[in-house]
């Protein structure tokens, strides 16, 4: 974007949502890297025995279906084919891949 050649680093950066027309330079909180382990650590040693919930990895559909019809699975043909596009585009979006897919 432009403008961001200028960004001195170390939390300097660009902020923009959907009410600004323009992005807007910020700064932010700074963290390095060994702050991050240092919290990661902490909070580790914190937690106890961890308890996984295996129930969020079971696969279903919020509001009962994203299709037009609603019918799970539907439209899980062309998923392969979507992945392919973002890999190759190195991004993902849903204009991209309506223009892609149609």
């Amino acid at each position: 974007m432009a403008g961001a050649d200028k960004l001195l680093g170390n939390g300097d950066m660009l902020y923009m949502n959907a009410e600004l027309g323009n992005p807007r330079r910020v700064q932010g909180t700074y963290i390095s890297e060994k702050e991050v382990e240092g919290v990661v650590g902490f909070v580790k040693s914190q937690a106890g025995q961890v308890e996984y919930d295996e129930t969020i990895l079971e696969k279903s559909r919020p509001g009962g279906g994203g299709g037009a019809s609603g019918e799970e699975g539907e439209d899980d043909d062309i998923l392969p084919e979507a992945l392919d596009v973002v890999r190759a585009a190195g991004k993902a979006s849903a204009s991209l891949l309506q223009r892609r897919l149609r």
